[in-house]
């Protein structure tokens, strides 16, 4: 029997508490532009808890949420009939960074300039003015979906600069560079940052592969 049946009603709430979700609630999240149906399977006990829900017709397929992702969710829905059987424990679905990269460091440039024709000077400190930022990463195996973020260490504002990105093996070391806006005017492949101090963060699954702190001057 499906634990869905046809033409049967569901009542979902949008107001819920993190405390609310748990192992088998019912949620709805958004998948590309297409809102989908998802049960809790394993909630990771991280900060924040990271939540790993799949369907019925692919159970073993998760999807990884945060709880701003989910959208709505019932626990009124007896999901205890579902055919999932889980193979793995919680704690083994978190992640240990040194399986993935082997260093993680910031660098500069001039700012204006390219790789190809300057040498990246490691640091932790750059100076909006005159340096570009750059960071660099060794993988050690192929990684999808790597999203990067910058957080204020005051505030603990997050920016987004990236996501879904692939790293591939084949760079030694995989390195990025932007040049900071001018008078904090964002256009494309330019980081506006005002005076500060910040932390860089890889997330892989929501999950911290690693992070360094840095200052603008």
């Amino acid at each position: 029997m499906p634990i869905i049946s046809a033409g049967e009603t569901l009542n979902l709430s949008r107001c819920f508490e993190i405390a609310d979700l748990r192992e088998g609630s019912l949620v709805t999240f958004y998948e590309n532009a297409s809102l989908r149906f998802g049960i809790i399977r394993h909630i990771l006990p991280l900060d924040p808890p990271v939540f790993k829900v799949s369907n019925e017709k692919t159970p073993e397929l998760f999807h990884d949420l945060l709880a701003e992702e989910i959208v709505a969710m019932t626990n009124d829905i007896d999901t205890g009939g579902s055919k999932y059987q889980a193979s793995q424990d919680t704690e083994s679905f978190i992640i240990k960074p040194g399986d993935y990269i082997s260093d993680f460091y910031l660098a500069k440039i001039p700012k204006g300039m390219g790789l190809e024709n300057s040498s990246l000077e490691k640091t932790s400190v750059f100076i909006r003015s005159s340096d570009k930022f750059c960071a660099a990463i060794l993988p050690k195996q192929k990684l999808m979906n790597v999203d990067i973020e910058v957080v204020n260490n005051q505030t603990q504002e997050k920016i987004s600069l990236e996501k879904n990105i692939i790293f591939d093996t084949s760079l030694k070391p995989n390195i990025n560079c932007l040049d900071f806006a001018l008078n904090n005017k964002e256009t494309s492949g330019t980081l506006s940052l005002n005076e500060g101090n910040y932390q860089l963060r890889l997330l892989l699954n929501h999950q911290i592969l690693t992070s360094v702190n840095f200052e603008v001057k």
